[in-house]
């Protein structure tokens, strides 16, 4: 074959009476389509699908991923919780209170939320000063709460002695 020689094949279309279609040449994109033998984008989609993956149905809608878990709506216990480990870590601080709200929290809630980690859970505390997910009042009661249990067990030390 020479260099310089170019032949492209092009498929003739026949329409229902058997005449062979001719696109018109003023038509660039129909004069591609009939040379490579698609009619349509959606038809040109369907090609690109099937190629890609060989084993699947264009048409198929995507299979539900079992493994994947739903996204779950935090209560106003669990907001509850996450602030008594805020208000804890703080009032103790062995490391970071970021760390030592997460070292709490899974701690008091071992089945709840395994895949947070200690910054989604310092997210999670913004959320709720910052929306008020709880009222001040209610932020006041639980620091409150989590003070007197601090002291409790210092209480108790004491009067060991």
């Amino acid at each position: 074959m020479n260099k310089n020689s170019h032949t492209a094949s092009v498929v003739a279309r026949v329409n229902e009476d058997g005449v062979p279609h001719s696109p018109s040449v003023g038509n660039q994109a129909e004069v591609e389509k009939s040379a490579t033998g698609t009619n349509s984008p959606h038809h040109a989609s369907e090609d690109f699908h099937t190629e890609s993956n060989p084993q699947s149905d264009p048409h198929e809608t995507p299979s539900h991923n079992p493994c994947k878990v739903s996204r779950q709506k935090w209560s106003r216990g669990e907001y509850k919780e996450v602030m008594e480990a805020f208000y804890a870590a703080s009032l103790n601080p062995k490391t970071s209170i970021t760390q030592g709200t997460y070292d709490i929290w899974p701690a008091n809630n071992p089945t709840k939320r395994l895949n947070l980690n200690a910054s989604k859970l310092a997210n999670v505390r913004r959320d709720i000063v910052n929306r008020e997910r709880l009222t001040k009042v209610e932020l006041q009661a639980i620091q409150l709460k989590v003070k007197q249990e601090m002291k409790i067990p210092h209480l108790v030390r004491q009067m060991r002695m």
